[in-house]
């Protein structure tokens, strides 16, 4: 059976259980003294290392104490040795060890080659992709995909002339057709006459002017 002790806070001797004096001071600390001797001289606030028969003062002065031989814990040393991971078994890993720098570089060039091609060709493909999108919206702003009853502005080249249902005046031949610029995405209003959007302005103004001088003089006659 294995005595658990103590040692004296002034005296350094051992205290077995059941035995000693325990004091608490004010702060909360706990001292253990082995008799009512060494209490008095705590209290009295004497040094242990001037007393003679105290464990401090025979350390101090080397006096015929065992010191107690302290072991170095050795470390378990590991030899390393080889062995097959996930992937590469241990003569593949030993091969690539074994390897001549020339090779070793070699390979690496090639696998880089490899990764660089695949990158240019990621990026041609992408590019090409991008030129035939390019292409396609270049094409149907010309009006190549344009619908059939889209007609191409001779004067503006960018503007779709579509058929609008209402016209101003069927009797001389006078059409009106809506106009989209795919560049602003504007839609206006304009007439055309044989296919001349400029020639056919002059005759919508008159027809307009006209039409503002029947609505003025129908206005005059019925104020009269």
């Amino acid at each position: 059976m294995v005595l658990k002790t103590e040692l004296c806070r002034f005296s350094g001797q051992k205290i077995y259980p059941g035995r000693g004096i325990r004091f608490i001071r004010s702060d909360s600390q706990v001292f253990l003294f082995a008799n009512s001797k060494c209490k008095r001289y705590f209290h009295n606030k004497l040094k242990p290392s001037k007393l003679t028969w105290t464990a401090m003062y025979r350390k101090q002065h080397k006096k015929d104490i065992a010191q107690e031989a302290v072991k170095k814990r050795r470390r378990a040393t590991k030899k390393p040795y080889s062995r097959a991971i996930v992937g590469a078994t241990l003569e593949v890993i030993q091969k690539k060890r074994s390897e001549k720098p020339e090779v070793r570089d070699a390979a690496r060039e090639a696998a880089l080659r490899e990764i660089k091609e695949r990158i240019k060709k990621t990026k041609d493909e992408k590019k090409a992709k991008k030129a035939e999108v390019v292409s396609k919206q270049k094409t149907q702003s010309k009006g190549g995909n344009a619908p059939k009853e889209w007609v191409i502005d001779q004067v503006n080249p960018g503007r779709h002339l579509i058929p609008c249902p209402n016209s101003l005046d069927p009797s001389k031949d006078c059409k009106f057709f809506v106009w989209v610029n795919e560049d602003s995405g504007m839609h206006l209003y304009e007439s055309k006459i044989n296919e001349l959007h400029r020639e056919n302005m002059e005759l919508f103004n008159e027809n307009m002017n006209l039409s503002k001088k029947n609505m003025d003089s129908a206005e005059g006659v019925n104020e009269a």
